[in-house]
């Protein structure tokens, strides 16, 4: 586990790097993302060896993470765990969810957590390079959306392999969680 301030990952990333065998990667960190998006990419960049899986907060897959991650041929696992004892993040974070994929992206993913709007998660799951073997994917709609736009992300998903699994958690309360000012900290 790694608990970062904008000015820690440096020293976290030197430390983690002579692990080439590191299983998982838990990041608590009390800051929003775009405080510390940038370490965190480079954070990830030093570790291309990772194995098997990633744990970040609830808003912490943005686009920009997202796209860098199937760099790390070997992640198996992409989770978050919401709550404030795994960090903040807020809804803005991934306002927009638009990752850029390139061939060979995402091989060993089976297990997938997101937080994104429907029709964002609809497009990703069908760009040419999406995750293919997804077994379970869980989505965070932290909005509301129409029937039509369910149906639409089930049925857009649902055909990813014989045993695929989809959960949406339709239920989110804006603005539960309180960011911690960085001046605060």
């Amino acid at each position: 586990m790694c608990l970062l301030s904008p000015t820690s990952v440096f020293i976290c990333a030197r430390h983690l790097r002579p692990h080439p065998y590191l299983c998982s990667l838990d990041l608590r960190v009390p800051y929003a993302v775009r405080l510390t998006e940038a370490d965190i990419v480079k954070l990830l960049r030093g570790l291309p060896d990772l194995n098997l899986k990633v744990i970040f907060s609830e808003f912490y897959f943005t686009s920009t993470i997202v796209s860098e991650l199937p760099r790390m041929k070997h992640i198996n696992s992409m989770r978050f765990k919401p709550g404030p004892k795994q960090g903040l993040g807020g809804e803005e974070e991934v306002e927009s969810f638009v990752p850029v994929l390139e061939q060979g992206a995402f091989l060993v993913l089976l297990d997938l957590d997101i937080t994104a709007r429907l029709g964002d998660v609809t497009h990703f799951m069908n760009t040419d390079f999406a995750p293919i073997n997804i077994a379970f994917l869980f989505i965070d709609a932290y909005v509301e959306h129409e029937p039509k736009q369910l149906y639409n992300v089930a049925r857009h998903t649902g055909s990813q392999s014989d045993e695929f699994e989809t959960n949406i958690k339709l239920v989110h309360v804006p603005g539960l969680l309180t960011l911690i000012p960085a001046k605060q900290i």
